[in-house]
């Protein structure tokens, strides 16, 4: 496997913060469900952990559906950002 630059490591540092801000809703396009984003943490580039609830837009209020879940996978090309900075 293929180094990656100090560099390359700090722009998917930045898409990952980026991509799950506390408060934005992700969907997951693996799963095919949204979640807010309550709780990211990231000690670098390698070590980090997001906690997100299961939600469902009903009657345009985001509802939780689910309980908090904590996991430190990375977003896909499939994943989205589908609303920024709802409250959490």
């Amino acid at each position: 496997m293929a180094r990656i630059t100090k560099s390359q490591a700090q722009a998917i540092k930045a898409a990952r913060a980026a991509h799950f801000a506390v408060g934005n809703i992700v969907f997951s396009g693996y799963w095919g469900e949204h979640s807010l984003v309550l709780a990211f943490e990231e000690t670098d580039a390698f070590t980090w952990s997001v906690t997100v609830q299961k939600v469902e837009l009903i009657a345009g209020q985001w509802v939780a559906t689910g309980q908090a879940r904590s996991h430190c996978t990375e977003p896909s090309t499939k994943d989205r950002i589908a609303e920024q900075g709802i409250a959490a």
